[in-house]
């Protein structure tokens, strides 16, 4: 992996801010998006480390979540093998109705995965998650409306964990309302409400940076 040269990484996420600030076209925004995650992530794949094609990746498709398709919370470099695997299943227009992955394109599981790798990647190229991986507050919320675990939520909001550090804790659990029956289930005296905090520990090495 090439080491990150920060001042250019800058410059190119603020080429992408100012192509949206002046509404330049989708198209456009796209391959400014693209470079960015490509260039932050060394233009490596983050899952294999191969620099071979190098291309850009939605963690939540466009027809998914498309208000977060230039969020560079949203983007992982993957080479082309890896790129198809992340492809394979339904991709077209989802059923909101439906949990996450009933159609057989957005696997919870993928998801955490992903986020760990990008947590890895930072944490090994020691670079700002708030700078370079930031999520926007609808992003998170739409996290919380699926998973649940709000407290995650007012962790970011009160700068105690990072976007990113949420959106891997999020998506590395089951749904909170499945996990709340099991800890009903299991727990004399629990009687419901927020699932305990202890019960969402925050790895070491993925701190707020």
């Amino acid at each position: 992996m090439k080491p990150i040269n920060v001042d250019q990484l800058i410059d190119i996420r603020n080429r992408l801010y100012v192509a949206l600030d002046k509404k330049r076209s989708e198209r456009w925004c796209l391959t400014l998006w693209s470079r960015f995650i490509r260039a932050r992530d060394a233009y490596s794949c983050v899952v294999c480390n191969s620099s071979n094609k190098v291309q850009a990746h939605h963690l939540f498709r466009r027809t998914l979540l498309p208000q977060a398709r230039f969020e560079l919370g949203n983007g992982i470099s993957l080479c082309p093998e890896c790129h198809r695997l992340a492809h394979d299943g339904f991709n077209g227009r989802p059923d909101m109705s439906l949990p996450i992955g009933a159609q057989g394109g957005d696997d919870q599981d993928e998801i955490a995965f992903y986020y760990r790798m990008l947590l890895e990647s930072a944490e090994s190229q020691n670079l700002s998650h708030e700078e370079f991986y930031s999520l926007s507050n609808e992003m998170l919320q739409f996290f919380v409306n699926v998973q649940g675990f709000e407290f995650l939520h007012r962790a970011v909001l009160q700068k105690k964990i990072s976007g990113l550090t949420m959106a891997y804790q999020i998506w590395a659990r089951a749904p909170e309302g499945m996990s709340l029956a099991i800890f009903k289930a299991n727990v004399p005296g629990f009687s419901g409400g927020e699932l305990p905090e202890f019960m969402v520990g925050y790895p070491a090495i993925f701190i707020c940076r």
